[in-house]
């Protein structure tokens, strides 16, 4: 399988505290099954970001790992206009392996402040942009048709894998599943941050995602799109499934007021 986001960089973010922790983290992964994993710190390009720091943590950290797993470079980037605005002339410091996919993580301001419009100059700067963990936020679980328009826009999207099992919070495993329920999920990751808590695995989501969604989403979310992220390959997205209405005889009978005159 293939792993877009953990952090497991020592010192960088709230991920591994250090050299000895980073080292089992990305065991801890290659045991699971992985084995490819981009390491994401998280990043505001406002902040103090150094990608020559980012490379050669991760060679260091590749050092030590005996060839148990193939790791590549990356962040995830706040989507914000003041992130984006400061990111924006040179997007490959912060996509994964200098390639064409961004990982960007939306913020509460972010939802209410035109993010179409972000997610539109990212594309046409010539990144496709990869929306992590949506279903964290209550904006998105209130209203999953912003999802929907994100994808419109080019954009697509990655589910956290602990969402899937509530450790997220109910509200996180509900959105998760509606949105996989609607073919709006075209990466599931671990953002992993320890090897206890957060954990790099994602060998039970893979499971997970067999058993509900069957094995060929299974390949395609966890090893076949994950894979032509890593070298800027073109990812195809399948067309979101339409919710279901909600029955009401009102309706039918033209009788909802939102029908009235």
């Amino acid at each position: 399988m293939v792993d877009l986001q953990a952090h497991v960089l020592p010192g960088l973010d709230d991920g591994a505290v250090d050299e000895a922790a980073a080292i089992e983290m990305c065991r801890a992964a290659a045991r699971s099954g992985t084995r490819e994993l981009v390491a994401t710190p998280s990043c505001a390009a406002q902040s103090n970001f150094d990608r020559g720091e980012i490379e050669a943590k991760t060679v260091a950290l590749q050092a030590q790992l005996n060839g148990a797993l193939q790791l590549h470079t990356g962040t995830v980037l706040e989507l914000t206009h003041e992130s984006l605005g400061e990111a924006m002339p040179d997007l490959s410091r912060f996509s994964i392996n200098s390639r064409r996919y961004l990982l960007l993580r939306p913020s509460s301001g972010a939802l209410t402040r035109g993010v179409a419009k972000l997610l539109t100059a990212i594309r046409d700067c010539g990144y496709t942009a990869i929306i992590s963990l949506p279903e964290t936020s209550t904006g998105v679980q209130n209203a999953l048709r912003r999802v929907r328009h994100w994808i419109k826009r080019g954009s697509l999207v990655a589910v956290c894998s602990d969402s899937l099992f509530g450790r997220n919070g109910t509200g996180a495993e509900a959105c998760a599943t509606a949105m996989l329920d609607a073919e709006l999920v075209h990466f599931i990751v671990s953002d992993a941050r320890s090897a206890s808590r957060w954990k790099p695995s994602l060998e039970q989501a893979f499971s997970m995602v067999v058993y509900r969604w069957g094995e060929e989403r299974a390949q395609r979310l966890l090893i076949d799109n994950p894979w032509a992220a890593l070298w800027g390959q073109p990812i195809e997205v399948p067309r979101p499934k339409r919710q279901a209405r909600t029955f009401s005889i009102k309706s039918v009978l033209g009788l909802d007021s939102r029908h009235q005159k």
